[in-house]
């Protein structure tokens, strides 16, 4: 299920909820958001992906019932307390799932990838995956941890799809509890933790933090899949910068607005001044006219490299 509020948000009732997707991102990521912190937007990539996925986990679990599996209670919603009034909450893909001829009850979870990601996952299942392991871990408690299906199929290659039984939890369930707890306490100072763990995909609070989720030896390697993620972080941090720009021009004249004909005001600690500044720049024009070509003398050059990072028109 597609879901598009932030990774942890606060409802009506003031019941703060962490999405079961997201606990297993950095404690500094999830504080960021607990605290309120505006997200970069999703790199294109990430939001295509969750897409595709939507649009394919009904038709894994009909491929499942083709094959003889029973399942039940999909996008059913669950929840596990943290603590008074903290929760996490998610959308399981089956409640109920069952072998073909087998009463034994299990729960279903449904993850589609790219081959990249298929082959990554086929390498170290989830030892490479700790937010899968976290999701599927926080599944397993809110049902009194019976065992679930994990079925992973590769969006590239439909071929490439199996069923993988999960008994024991994949990842530490009080260790996800007290990230949580932590979080919250973190909220409570309001600071944010130091990050001392990668995130697997594009963080959405990189701008706050002090770790690069893309290592410097994966830079060096020069593929095209870490180009790509390379140059969605940067257009994500180019978008988020001419927003920052734009906010701040609408502030500037709002001030200047209210300023009216002031030169100067206070106004609750704040000092605000509307002045003249002087500049001086060289007429090169005026130049050129009385010395002519000789202007030429006075010059230097040098080469430098450009970046330029522009979308491809549709159709190349």
């Amino acid at each position: 299920m597609s879901d598009d509020r932030n990774i942890v948000y606060k409802e009506a009732d003031g019941t703060i909820v962490y999405r079961a997707s997201s606990v297993g991102k950095p404690l500094r990521c999830l504080s960021a958001a607990r605290q309120g912190y505006d997200p970069l937007p999703a790199p294109e990539y990430l939001l295509k992906a969750a897409a595709a996925g939507t649009a394919i986990e009904p038709v894994v679990t009909a491929r499942m019932r083709s094959e003889g599996w029973r399942v039940s209670g999909e996008q059913n919603e669950v929840e596990v307390v943290v603590e008074p009034g903290v929760i996490i909450r998610g959308h399981l893909d089956g409640v109920h799932c069952f072998a073909p001829g087998s009463d034994e009850d299990h729960g279903l979870e449904v993850k589609s990838m790219s081959r990249r990601v298929w082959d990554k996952w086929q390498s170290g299942r989830f030892d490479n995956f700790p937010g899968y392991a976290a999701q599927l871990t926080t599944y397993m408690a809110a049902l009194n941890f019976r065992p679930f299906w994990y079925a992973v199929i590769c969006r590239d290659d439909p071929d490439l799809f199996e069923v993988v039984e999960v008994t024991d939890p994949p990842a530490d369930w009080d260790a996800i509890k007290r990230k949580v707890s932590l979080s919250e306490r973190f909220a409570q100072l309001g600071i944010l933790p130091v990050c001392d763990e990668p995130s697997e995909y594009s963080c959405p609070y990189e701008f706050l933090c002090d770790h690069r989720d893309i290592l410097f030896a994966e830079l060096e390697s020069g593929t095209d899949d870490v180009l790509l993620r390379a140059v969605e972080a940067y257009d994500a941090a180019r978008r988020m910068r001419d927003e920052v720009a734009a906010r701040l021009q609408v502030a500037r004249d709002e001030v200047l607005e209210v300023l009216g004909d002031r030169d100067a005001a206070a106004v609750a600690g704040w000092s605000v001044k509307h002045s003249d500044v002087t500049s001086r720049r060289l007429d090169t024009k005026k130049l050129h006219a009385e010395l002519g070509e000789r202007l030429n003398e006075f010059y230097t050059e040098s080469v430098s490299k450009r970046l330029t990072v522009t979308p491809l028109k549709a159709g190349n």
